[in-house]
């Protein structure tokens, strides 16, 4: 009896990984063609390594200090409710919220990165079969 608790990868990447990964098609992709396997397998585990070391880096602060922040922007003469809810730094961001936009963008990635290979294999199998 296996144990399917456990994820990999896990949260927040998990999800639009996978998503990303059926829009792509990626699973219908190995299967005809066995040997990109290591090819798609070794572009999750880098995705999965880059997250880590990404999200790792992001200091994790203190609430206290989050507040003192808060009103310490909030009381200087720059401050602008409208501009500053359209141009939010990625340091006012939660850590939950910087790591969701940092898997966000490594998904996007791999959009970048095997889109154009799948659909060139596709046209390419419609050709010659």
């Amino acid at each position: 009896n296996q144990d399917f608790d456990t994820m990999w990868p896990c949260e927040p990447l998990f999800s639009p990984l996978v998503e990303t990964m059926a829009e792509l098609q990626l699973a219908r992709f190995v299967k005809n063609h066995p040997e990109a396997i290591s090819a798609v397998l070794l572009t999750v585990v880098r995705i999965t390594m880059e997250f880590a070391r990404k999200t790792q880096a992001v200091p994790q602060d203190d609430e206290d200090e989050e507040d003192e922040t808060e009103k310490d922007y909030k009381d200087s003469e720059t401050y602008h409710p409208m501009k500053s809810f359209v141009e939010i730094s990625i340091e006012s961001l939660s850590q939950e919220d910087q790591a969701a936009l940092v898997a966000e963008e490594l998904t996007s990635g791999l959009i970048e990165e095997w889109g154009g290979v799948v659909e060139g294999v596709h046209a390419l199998d419609v050709l010659f079969g």
